[in-house]
């Protein structure tokens, strides 16, 4: 398991405390089960409550995902606070709906970026979560959290010259051996079927194109319960392994390290020997991914990684998460924008903008990692699951809601 950093308990029961008070304890009179697109679905508290609006970042209701701590990722602590509401520890819901969570903008000084650490049935680690353009949590008068307010921002963005919208960083260790990486996707995953969907032509188009970034991509549109799921190694944009169990360098500048360097994830398929997945490594050697071409490193992952999980090498798959090792994943991209307050809509270049709130019929988009068993196709459980709402979700969610009553 990992040996999470240590941070001072005071200070950071403090933030901690500074949540709760005032967000946790925030509701709607909609607020109740069934329909937001988790398993034990919550509506969230009506957007006027919600203190970065448009946007709510929270962990999926009904899933494993449970929240251990929220916190500065400057600060030390050797403990947990899982104090709340409920009487089985599980801090990610409490009786008034999801647990609201923070999301950085971009714009906080070194060590002022707000992490989460969180724990499923599968995975143990901490979150960054960054949207442009977002407000700051603490943009409100909590004072607990704005004491610092005037000395967490800076002048420069993390966005600043970057085509991206969007980036998540999640770091940590497996908690149960043999995870096949070949077995873990990400993606979307929703409770119900879908809503108004573009014309099937312009559908279509969007999926051909999703196929091209993603060749080992799971799509099921018209069905009770649409997915969306790809391999997740071969989808981060970043992934490092090391063996020392740190999580405080999260907010840093990460990149693809060499195929030949010990933190690349691509020495697990060299040092198990699989004749296929090295002949194609020795093929991408030779095409500089040891060079300063982080993407070309990329490519390389990604192309192993797709054709580990497609369905001739996974007979003879023997690639497995360790235990003993850290994990860092990261992902990004530039299409959906956040900000707005009429809809959360993607950019598809000549095609336009699209609405996404129609589309979903209400509900929140997943940054959700999950463990698939690919003999019989069911989902075994969430490596971590959380949900992005946008208010133009919400006036759905509710019809939906009501709709099952």
């Amino acid at each position: 398991m990992m040996a999470m950093s240590r941070f001072d308990c005071k200070e950071s029961n403090n933030v901690m405390g500074a949540f709760r008070k005032k967000k946790m304890t925030t509701t709607s009179k909609h607020s109740k089960s069934g329909g937001d697109g988790g398993a034990a679905a919550t509506l969230p508290p009506h957007p006027s409550q919600w203190p970065q609006a448009p946007v709510m970042f929270c962990p999926t209701p009904g899933t494993s995902t449970k929240i251990r701590n929220i916190r500065y990722v400057n600060i030390n602590n050797n403990s947990f606070n899982t104090n709340n509401n409920n009487s089985n520890g599980d801090i990610h819901t409490n009786n008034k709906g999801p647990m609201m969570l923070p999301v950085n903008n971009g714009t906080e000084l070194p060590g002022n970026s707000i992490v989460i650490d969180f724990e499923s049935q599968y995975f143990i680690g901490t979150i960054l979560m960054r949207i442009k353009d977002v407000r700051q949590w603490n943009d409100d008068d909590d004072d607990q959290l704005s004491n610092t307010s005037n000395s967490s921002s800076s002048s420069s963005n993390y966005f600043d010259g970057r085509k991206r919208r969007f980036q998540a960083v999640v770091t940590g260790t497996f908690k149960v051996p043999y995870v096949k990486m070949s077995e873990c996707y990400t993606g979307q995953i929703f409770s119900r079927p879908a809503g108004r969907l573009p014309p099937r032509l312009l559908v279509r188009a969007m999926l051909k194109f999703l196929k091209t970034l993603a060749p080992q991509l799971d799509a099921r549109i018209d069905c009770k319960e649409p997915r969306f799921l790809s391999p997740l190694i071969a989808t981060a944009q970043t992934v490092i392994v090391t063996n020392e169990c740190d999580n405080n360098h999260i907010e840093e500048e990460i990149e693809e390290p060499p195929t030949n360097s010990p933190t690349s994830i691509m020495q697990h398929v060299i040092l198990l020997g699989k004749s296929k997945q090295q002949l194609q490594i020795e093929n991408n050697n030779n095409n500089n991914t040891n060079t300063d071409n982080v993407a070309a490193r990329m490519k390389a992952r990604k192309t192993v990684f797709n054709a580990l999980s497609s369905e001739e090498a996974e007979a003879d798959n023997k690639c497995f998460f360790d235990t003993d090792k850290q994990y860092t994943f990261e992902f990004y991209q530039h299409m959906l924008v956040f900000h707005e307050k009429d809809d959360l809509n993607v950019q598809f270049g000549r095609m336009g903008n699209i609405p996404i709130s129609p589309i979903t019929n209400g509900q929140p988009i997943k940054f959700t990692s999950v463990v698939k068993n690919d003999g019989n196709d069911t989902i075994v459980s969430d490596l971590w699951s959380f949900d992005i709402w946008h208010q133009s979700m919400y006036p759905l969610a509710v019809k939906s809601t009501s709709t099952k009553q």
